[in-house]
């Protein structure tokens, strides 16, 4: 009986601590969903926003001849797929970040 009693309280500890540490897995969980969410809205504010225009959707999409044929006769500047460049960049570092931080939950 005393046997009985004594492991009864053992599970009760033992579902105590379990039930702790399950309470702070959850909190670390939704912070990192939030700051996950918060990327993505950033995410969409790169693309859907004012950094990709749509002067720039068509330097990204254009071949790399097509691109070197309008630089040379003057069609676009060079800053100007510098900037669009830059945009795709931004877009795709942010999607790295989010798997890296993935890799690491």
């Amino acid at each position: 009986m005393f046997q009985l009693r004594i492991t009864l309280e053992r599970i009760r500890k033992h579902r105590a601590k379990a039930d702790e540490r399950k309470k702070i897995l959850e909190s670390r969980l939704r912070v990192k969903k939030k700051d996950s969410q918060e990327e993505e809205d950033e995410e969409e504010g790169i693309i859907e926003g004012s950094l990709v225009t749509p002067e720039r959707r068509e330097i990204l999409d254009m071949s790399l001849r097509m691109l070197l044929f309008k630089l040379r006769k003057g069609e676009i500047k060079s800053k100007e797929v510098l900037e669009a460049y830059q945009v795709k960049n931004l877009f795709f570092q942010s999607q790295r970040n989010i798997w890296w931080q993935w890799c690491f939950l």
